[in-house]
């Protein structure tokens, strides 16, 4: 199983429960700006079969003189695709090859310097936002315990460890699990099946890293459903599930998680319950997880 943007989900509940616990003091009505430390990347190199042509890229934080609607957008804005921030960076664009050409530092430059629809914006799926995101909880958590610390070591301790997800890594796989993992496929086009490297995702971790298999995810699922794992974590993904721009289409969006009804509203049914889900996809590879509110 390949979590990918799955791995918002996860991102979501991280950021529920640093609010929950008021980590450092955060709140979802916070903008981003002041909590934004970047703390280094832990795959910066991007693994075989991988090749790029341009050079690894670094950048010194931007100057706050320089910041633009990143000074207006808050924490819920960015974590309910509403924030204004698109869904790629320009270009080296975000495909399998050119997206490890980012440093982190300059991906959150872009989102701090950017002029972009005032918020709250319509909606806009963002992978970049959730990566945004990821460095956000970075500086939550180096404000709340003084230590430097990285999105995955964070994800590891608050949700992969505590459920026992035994199988679920970033990039770096340890090559005694590997063959656990899917070899993904695409069509080529004289529809020749040809394997598919996998997505680095090296400059945002928090918006698609993952990696996991399905009897993880199912320990995961547990979680979503709010019938397995520790209290607080529980209470961290009913944070994160909750609807915070319901609509009278039914349609709506949690911190990652969205919202549809089940099925279509009319006068001879009942009201269709709502399905919490995520999806995710990269090249040869799709995911979705769901549960139905009873």
């Amino acid at each position: 199983a390949l979590p990918i943007s799955l791995t918002k989900s996860f991102t979501g509940i991280m950021l529920g429960a640093a609010v929950n616990q008021k980590a450092g003091g955060v709140a979802l009505s916070d903008h981003p700006a002041p909590w934004i430390a970047f703390a280094g990347n832990p795959n910066a190199v991007a693994p075989d079969p991988i090749d790029t042509t341009c050079p690894k890229q670094t950048a010194t934080p931007l100057p706050e003189s320089h910041f633009g609607t990143v000074k207006e957008m808050t924490l819920e804005e960015i974590g309910t695709h509403t924030s204004g921030i698109p869904y790629t960076p320009p270009p080296p664009d975000g495909s399998a090859i050119q997206r490890q050409c980012y440093s982190g530092q300059e991906l959150v430059n872009y989102i701090e310097g950017g002029n972009f629809p005032k918020p709250p914006a319509p909606w806009v799926y963002s992978n970049i936002g959730f990566g945004f995101l990821g460095y956000v909880l970075q500086g939550v958590y180096e404000k709340a315990t003084h230590k430097s610390v990285l999105w995955y070591d964070l994800a590891r301790k608050q949700i992969i460890v505590p459920l026992h997800m035994k199988h679920t890594f970033d990039l770096n796989v340890p090559k005694k699990d590997l063959s656990e993992y899917a070899q993904p496929y695409y069509f080529s086009a004289s529809s020749q099946a040809l394997p598919a490297i996998h997505w680095t995702w090296d400059p945002y971790p928090a918006a698609g890293v993952l990696r996991s298999t399905a009897i993880d995810m199912t320990q995961y699922l547990k979680l979503a459903l709010r019938v397995g794992g520790p209290r607080n974590l529980i209470e961290a993904a009913a944070t994160a599930e909750k609807n915070y721009t319901a609509g009278e289409d039914g349609l709506g969006q949690g911190l990652a998680w969205q919202y549809v009804p089940l099925y279509p509203a009319n006068a001879s049914s009942p009201p269709p319950p709502q399905v919490i889900w995520k999806d995710g996809g990269t090249a040869g590879c799709t995911t979705w997880i769901g549960v139905i509110e009873i």
